[in-house]
């Protein structure tokens, strides 16, 4: 089966949530661990 591709919009980039949260600085990082509220990287 063939994927319809025939669009002229353009492909959104997907955000990666994980490789967000590993480009924070090493002491934000480890505050978010250590965070008593839930997080998500979101």
């Amino acid at each position: 089966m063939s994927r319809n591709i025939a669009t002229s919009l353009r492909r959104r980039r997907r955000s990666d949530p994980m490789r967000d949260f590993d480009a924070l600085p090493p002491p934000l990082r480890n505050w978010m661990r250590q965070a008593a509220l839930a997080w998500s990287p979101a």
